[in-house]
């Protein structure tokens, strides 16, 4: 039988019209060059060269095999710990699904989307700036994403997909950088979803959090210091910015136990050895053991998921390491409810303990859909700007001696009170840092409020917004801009400025005038503008001030705990 093939002159299209009509019925859908996601300049170049293609006998058809086997070949040198792989011929399924999804992957990279997601027999879909997009495109079939996941995995990880239907894995392709994989099944179908990974970990003065906690975190002898957020929220993001600040700052043995390894790091002080479940170690908790024996400095969790890894990290800070790791929890107060949920009640005081002593800081952080920067002007003759931004919504906690002693009292209200005061340096709530983006203009109030554990005292606290920026009591003349480096910024965590004096003729009204109610004695004054965190200030335990008063009255004592 005479094997005919289409021989592209190198280099290839991105979207070769004989790879086109010869794959697509693999996937299940018809080859239209039309539905792929590339743009008509593309396609016309792709027909272009159309004729200058030659269709040869058998023996040039396995010229071509052996050159796109070769191509192959490297793409999987390159792959990190694929180990041996599953035969896959040009025309068989696996190796159709194999190269149709490398093909998405590109595509999702010059689009700018952070995740993939591919059913078979359902359309593919990807997520750009955290808002899901189908694709127009032939639908995958059953035995060609069946055949591409099993083409990403080594042995042991097939069987695993096999046994349990799902499985995580790692895919590095040329022209296309890396990707983490999660394949399932669903309705009876293979499906998976591919998540970037961008080829350098970040800088954290990239991020838009709070620069100097997160450095001075990173940089730490010992303790527990842990990154939280919902899935997608960019805590490995935020996780690997540490590390590569520490990496560059201060020597040490840095090991990371990952599922799977996901950035990759260029040594500069630290030597750095990561290890990936499933493939180097069996789990969290049996490769930081391990790693003790290593000469460890720094340790790094991919994420704690159950008791006995929560231990064993507790147990690596306590002796004298510096212990890092991530948690799909929403805010603080959630994170710390979280480690105990892991324990049966007996041991709830022990683990508190142990956390308030040896819990060095908390970021929870969630991404939000930004507006353009302010001053930034678009160019007049260009089409709309298709790109969307998302910017870091954050709460920090860096243990106080106030902090570990309501973390170890069980006090949840109290710390929570505690954030939104900012009483302390490195102390604050989501709804203070909403209320700092929303006066710097880079979100809406409504993206505020939707964003907001506490809508309601948000709302009150985010005065004169009306659908724009216009005043709010807090703006932004007395901080520097957000993300900046700055003393100004430093000084935004500390007490809150005096509230502005009130405009000619909107004075308000004197006490025990029509509209006010008049405190009682020995009652608390109400507060004024600052409504938004005034019931968790006032839980704050009363601080009697040392010093007597003039004339040698009792001490007195103001709504936020502090002397008068």
């Amino acid at each position: 039988m005479t094997m005919l093939s289409m021989a592209p002159i190198y280099p290839p299209a991105p979207w070769p019209i004989d790879y086109l009509c010869r794959e697509a019925p693999a996937w299940g859908g018809a080859s239209n060059c039309s539905q792929r996601p590339m743009d008509h300049a593309r396609h016309r170049a792709v027909s272009s060269r159309l004729p200058r293609m030659k269709v040869e006998g058998s023996s040039r058809a396995s010229a071509g095999g052996r050159e796109m086997g070769a191509e192959r070949g490297e793409v999987q040198q390159m792959e990190h710990g694929m180990g041996e792989r599953q035969g896959a011929g040009e025309g068989s399924a696996a190796g159709a699904g194999r190269a149709m999804v490398e093909d998405w992957l590109r595509a999702m990279t010059r689009a700018g989307a952070s995740d993939l997601i591919l059913r078979a027999g359902q359309r593919p879909a990807w997520r750009v700036a955290g808002e899901l997009e189908f694709i127009s495109g032939p639908l995958p079939g059953n035995a060609a994403l069946e055949g591409a996941i099993c083409s990403f995995l080594d042995l042991d990880r097939q069987a695993r997909w096999r046994s349990t239907g799902s499985v995580d894995g790692s895919v590095e392709i040329l022209r296309g950088g890396r990707f983490r994989m999660n394949a399932y099944h669903q309705r009876g179908r293979p499906a998976a979803v591919f998540r970037r990974i961008h080829a350098t970990a970040p800088r954290l003065v990239d991020l838009g959090l709070p620069r100097p906690e997160l450095e001075n975190l990173a940089l730490g002898e010992r303790g527990l210091v842990l990154v939280t957020g919902v899935a997608g929220a960019g805590k490995s993001t935020t996780l690997a910015a540490m590390l590569q600040h520490r990496n560059e700052c201060r020597g040490g043995h840095l090991i990371t136990l990952e599922d799977p390894v996901e950035f990759l790091f260029d040594e500069e002080r630290c030597v750095i050895s990561q290890r990936e479940v499933g493939t180097d170690c069996s789990s969290f908790a049996e490769g930081l053991r391990h790693a003790l024996r290593q000469s460890p400095d720094v340790l790094v969790i991919g994420e704690m998921r159950d008791a006995e890894t929560v231990v064993a990290a507790l147990e690596a800070a306590e002796t004298g390491h510096l212990v890092c790791s991530t948690l799909h929890t929403v805010n603080v107060i959630q994170t710390v409810d979280r480690i105990l949920d892991f324990f049966p009640a007996s041991r709830s005081e022990e683990i508190r303990g142990r956390l308030a002593r040896h819990l060095n800081g908390v970021i929870s952080q969630r991404l939000l859909s930004a507006l353009p920067v302010p001053g930034r002007r678009e160019n007049p003759g260009a089409k709309a700007a298709a790109v969307r931004e998302q910017i870091p919504a954050w709460e920090l906690m860096v243990p106080s001696p106030t902090s570990r002693q309501l973390l170890e009292e069980g006090d949840p209200p109290g710390l929570e009170a505690l954030l939104d005061a900012r009483r302390d340096p490195g102390q604050a709530s989501f709804n203070r840092c909403l209320e700092d983006l929303v006066a710097a203009g880079r979100i809406t109030p409504e993206t505020a409020l939707a964003a907001s554990d506490r809508p309601g005292e948000l709302q009150l606290a985010m005065r004169g917004l009306k659908g724009g920026q216009e005043t709010v009591h807090r703006g932004p003349a007395h901080r520097a801009p957000l993300g900046e480096d700055s003393e100004s910024e430093l000084e935004g965590l500390g007490p809150e400025p005096a509230p502005a004096l009130p405009a000619p003729g909107n004075s308000p009204p004197a006490e025990g005038a029509p509209g006010q109610e008049r405190s009682k004695p020995g009652q608390t004054a109400a507060p004024g503008p600052r409504a938004g965190g005034l019931r968790l200030v006032s839980r704050l335990r009363p601080r009697p001030d040392p010093r007597p008063p003039a004339g040698g009255g009792p001490a007195r004592e103001t709504t936020d705990g502090a002397p008068e």
